[in-house]
């Protein structure tokens, strides 16, 4: 009986001090760190608690909470491609915004962050929409990154002039590149899209997800000199026609003028291009044209026969390889045969790779080797093509897709696609999907620039270029900007560097 009222009595007091704990809660009001925004805010409620997981002192593991990918080398970012895929960018360097539209010298704007900081820099936006080129940017000073994923709303569009390269290790990455034909901006007859100069030994460049299209001269100028260069997941499309060019008709894809080592042009999607679908010319080695996707090319078929123009007293071009490409023709494309023989662009001792590359007829593939004559003239095709490919040629490329594979994965990954895959660029994949569309000799004739809107930029308190939430999520400090150039979260990665190749779609932590 004893122990029956002492273990009451116990109770009852348990009791009486738990009610007057609970009043005294009651008149004390709940405090709120004004430090935390509403993301932080949000990020914090998202956090397990300390009962549901031990969370270690070592703020770069985050019990489990995501898991970084098993990279095993450091590339310009992980699903880069060929030669171009050691490009080191602006990594380690400098982080520069970009804020506003217009085209000046100022701090805040585009050609600011390209022609006037000189260290290496990682060129990030706060804003969305066109940026109207007075003249040519030209990024002289290496080591750049340009992360058109980071822009907030409908993403960036640079109109008017092109972005001229001269330098090395240079990571374009999810920007559209529209020069058009305004009466301002580069003389029409020199307006490309994008330019590597000539004679200026532009090396180690990645250009990856960009859309190049309305140029006037070409879309995209790889000049003389240059090397280690990968274009890949790209649209280059609807050079213009019959615009401005003192030629007259001068619809072209890219041009890769002499004397260039190392180029990889992979999974791409060209369409609209009169020809240069890719054009290479002479005294150039190691060329690789691989599961692009070419639609509707005009009367030079994707460029005089085997995507080169070789002059009879110029030099060879050697160990070209053209592989596993698809060509779908519109309603105006031409019967060029793609590969002929006995004509003056080629020139003896040139050596090609040609092989797996298939003529899409409303959905079958039948390969080059193969179709009529129409399209493939001599049965030996040219004493120069090679039986095996050369020695190692593939090792830079983490996948070479089968050809039946070809059209639905370019379809679905070429072009800037962050933050928005825009209209243009939707309607030309769906021309070639469809087998529709045309040249275009004017942005007007398909309706001009699409309308342009703004997003909310995301907190980013200490301006390292990682946003709060992100750096929260991933047990890193919002507040020091330091932790942006250290490898806490991968050795092969900067953290700026993890985010914006997450941002990218490289992978989902």
């Amino acid at each position: 009986m004893k122990k029956f009222f002492l273990n009451r009595t116990l109770l009852s007091i348990g009791l009486v001090g738990f009610l007057f704990v609970g009043c005294e809660l009651e008149n004390i009001s709940p405090v709120t760190d004004p430090k935390v925004d509403r993301d932080q805010e949000d990020i914090v409620a998202e956090q397990p608690t300390e009962e549901e997981t031990q969370t270690p002192e070592d703020t770069s593991d985050t019990s489990n909470e995501f898991k970084v990918p098993a990279f095993n080398e450091t590339k310009a970012f992980p699903s880069a491609e060929g030669y171009g895929r050691f490009t080191k960018g602006g990594r380690g360097g400098r982080t520069v915004y970009v804020t506003s539209l217009e085209d000046n010298s100022n701090p805040g704007t585009l050609r600011y962050a390209l022609e006037v900081v000189s260290e290496p820099r990682t060129v990030l936006f706060k804003v969305s929409g066109i940026i109207e080129l007075n003249s040519v940017i030209k990024i002289k000073d290496p080591y750049v990154t340009i992360a058109g994923q980071t822009a907030p709303g409908s993403g960036i569009t640079i109109k008017n002039a092109a972005i001229q390269v001269e330098t090395h290790d240079i990571i374009i990455r999810n920007i559209r590149l529209r020069p058009g034909d305004s009466s301002t901006g580069e003389a029409p007859s020199d307006r490309d899209a994008f330019r590597l100069y000539k004679n200026r030994n532009c090396h180690n460049i990645m250009l990856d997800q960009v859309s190049f299209t309305w140029g006037i001269d070409e879309n995209v100028d790889f000049s003389t000199g240059s090397n280690n260069v990968t274009i890949q997941k790209c649209i280059i499309a609807e050079g213009l026609s019959n615009s401005l060019h003192e030629e007259g008709e001068h619809s072209k894809g890219i041009l890769m003028l002499n004397d260039l080592d190392n180029i990889s042009i992979v999974n791409n999607l060209f369409a609209h291009n009169m020809n240069r679908n890719p054009l290479m010319s002479s005294n150039s080695r190691n060329i690789h044209v691989v599961n692009n996707l070419i639609y509707n090319w005009g009367h030079m078929a994707p460029g005089y026969g085997t995507h080169c123009q070789i002059f009879k007293d110029e030099i060879p071009i050697n160990d070209a390889v053209i592989f596993r490409n698809v060509y779908r023709k519109g309603e105006t494309s031409h019967d060029v045969p793609l590969y002929r023989t006995g004509n003056f662009y080629l020139v003896d001792g040139s050596s090609f790779f040609i092989d797996e590359n298939y003529m899409d007829e409303n959905g079958t593939l039948h390969d080059l080797k193969d179709v009529s004559p129409s399209y493939n003239k001599y049965t030996d095709f040219y004493t120069f093509i090679m039986e095996s490919a050369p020695s190692g040629w593939s090792s830079g490329y983490s996948e070479i897709h089968q050809a039946d594979n070809v059209v639905d994965y370019v379809l679905s990954n070429a072009g800037a696609r962050k933050p928005i895959l825009d209209a243009v660029d939707e309607r030309i994949i769906e021309e070639s999907r469809n087998f529709t569309g045309n040249f275009v000799d004017s942005p007007s004739d398909r309706g001009g620039y699409p309308e342009q809107y703004q997003g909310t930029v995301p907190t980013d308190s200490d301006e390292d270029g990682i946003p709060d939430k992100w750096e929260n999520a991933k047990g890193l400090d919002p507040e020091v900007s330091g932790d942006a150039q250290e490898n806490t979260l991968s050795p092969y990665y900067t953290n700026l560097e993890m985010y914006l190749n997450e941002l990218a779609g490289d992978y989902t932590l």
